[in-house]
């Protein structure tokens, strides 16, 4: 008929679930903090004659300080992971 079955037996010890965290929170800290300190720098004013320019040149300065400071947010922020416990057998 059936083979002998071999009977195991199986302990649970330990139940955990990985969460991994999100790096929208920290990125988009980057990007306003990034767009603040290049406007605080390209708007620190002189009377050249050049206004044009000089609102140009701030405005590409917000936007590459916008971005390299969202680039830094995120790769600040995405290593993150929590292991939460959900059952331990005593």
């Amino acid at each position: 008929m059936y083979p002998l079955r071999k009977k195991f037996s199986i302990s649970i010890v330990l139940v955990a679930s990985l969460l991994l965290s999100s790096a929208t929170k920290p990125t988009l800290i980057g990007l306003g903090v990034g767009a603040g300190a290049a406007v605080g720098t390209a708007a620190g004013g002189n009377d050249s004659g050049f206004e044009k320019i000089d609102h140009v040149a701030t405005a590409a300065l917000t936007v590459l300080g916008a971005g390299v400071g969202a680039m830094s947010g995120y790769l600040v922020g995405r290593g993150g992971s929590k292991r939460v416990l959900i059952y331990q057998a005593k």
